[in-house]
């Protein structure tokens, strides 16, 4: 009887060294969960960008120190907000929009208690726990300003720059209808072509850093038949003043409509650089343009438009340099025919702001080259 009560004496004992063993693991586990938790919070409130979490009806359900401290607004009272109560009335509309995509991010204006605060939103879908999405909250008004600051450069850069060379320009073409030697004729022939040029490359880094600044769309009603009329008589008559021994063609759809929604004066700057190009690199043979209506819904239309020339092609090895900055197919082409290499770049910009894709095609080096894009214009 002795042996048994010292066995389950013991056995006892064995378990309440095991209990004391595990108590100890679970508590160093429940101390290890406190300091991760307390790190995962830590994070989560001192984290660089705010992040809110979203309910149903919008409403804030959790806010990090981060976002508290964006909107001056302690957490807690962040909590049982819409977050479009803190969007600046003028960019409600973004919001809502950017609300049925969430794929992109998006910049607006928040009001605070200290003013206005540009940020950008991204939002990440969640479904989870009563959380309908986590969106996180950068300031970015120091790159506003920035931004503003470049923009307010430019500005008077296209001032300071243009007024002189447009003077130069004039000047020249006023002396050259004067009564002036062969010589004289040929010096400020030079002149008038290097200050051109130079107008030309102004007007382009200006265009480019207009398009880095976001710039939207210029959209208003115009006449397609007007402008694709300009640009045929523009072309025309450069063949013709230049004595060229270069054909222009110049095909329509009729089924176009006359009446169209857009950035026309993008529209014609694009074809203006592809046709410039063209002109440039083409010697003598044929240069066509071709206009397609490519699609039409009730309130918009697909339009394609081919460039094509008989001039000096390119190498399959050089088309993959023509849509970069700065960059022509080789340097030889640079010395011979000039030019910075930025239409094409602009062109590519344009013409992906308006809904369409530009391509190049050709067969190789004096083989000629077609151009083909696309651009969507709204239906009056």
């Amino acid at each position: 009887m002795e042996n048994e009560s010292d066995r389950l004496v013991q056995e006892l004992q064995s378990h309440q060294i095991e209990l004391e063993v595990k108590n100890q693991e679970l508590l160093l586990t429940q101390g290890r969960l406190q300091m991760s938790e307390k790190a995962f919070t830590d994070l989560y409130n001192f984290a660089p960008v705010g992040y809110l979490s979203i309910g149903e009806d919008d409403l804030i359900l959790k806010a990090n120190l981060t976002a508290s401290d964006l909107l001056c607004i302690p957490d807690q009272q962040l909590v049982g907000h819409r977050l479009d109560d803190f969007i600046f009335i003028d960019d409600q509309d973004i919001y809502y929009k950017y609300r049925i995509n969430l794929n992109q991010a998006c910049e607006l204006r928040l009001k605070t208690n200290k003013g206005i605060l540009w940020v950008q939103l991204n939002s990440l879908k969640l479904e989870l726990a009563g959380v309908k999405y986590l969106t996180t909250i950068s300031d970015i008004t120091i790159a506003k300003d920035v931004e503003k600051t470049k923009n307010e450069f430019i500005a008077n850069m296209n001032h300071e720059l243009r007024t002189p060379l447009n003077a130069i320009i004039g000047m020249t073409e006023l002396v050259l209808l004067t009564n002036l030697t062969i010589e004289q004729r040929k010096y400020l022939g030079f002149v008038q072509k290097a200050g051109t040029k130079m107008l030309s490359l102004v007007n382009n880094l200006l265009t480019l850093s207009r398009m880095e600044l976001k710039m939207e769309l210029e959209c208003s009603e115009f006449s397609f038949v007007e402008m694709i009329t300009h640009v045929k008589e523009l072309y025309k008559g450069l063949l013709i003043s230049n004595k060229s021994s270069v054909y222009f063609n110049c095909n329509i759809d009729t089924n176009i409509p006359d009446k169209l929604i857009g950035d026309h004066s993008r529209l014609f700057q694009v074809l203006n650089n592809l046709l410039s190009n063209a002109l440039k690199f083409t010697h003598q043979g044929v240069i066509s343009m071709t206009v397609n209506l490519v699609s039409k819904d009730t309130s918009s239309c697909l339009l394609g438009f081919t460039i094509v020339d008989s001039g000096i092609g390119i190498s399959r090895e050089n088309m993959s340099k023509l849509f970069k900055i700065f960059s022509q197919v080789d340097a030889s082409t640079t010395k011979k025919y000039g030019g910075s290499g930025l239409g094409l770049v602009i062109s590519k910009q344009f013409v992906e702001s308006m809904g369409g894709s530009l391509m190049c095609h050709s067969e190789g080096e004096e083989k000629g080259c077609t151009f083909h894009f696309t651009c969507r214009l709204e239906t009056v």
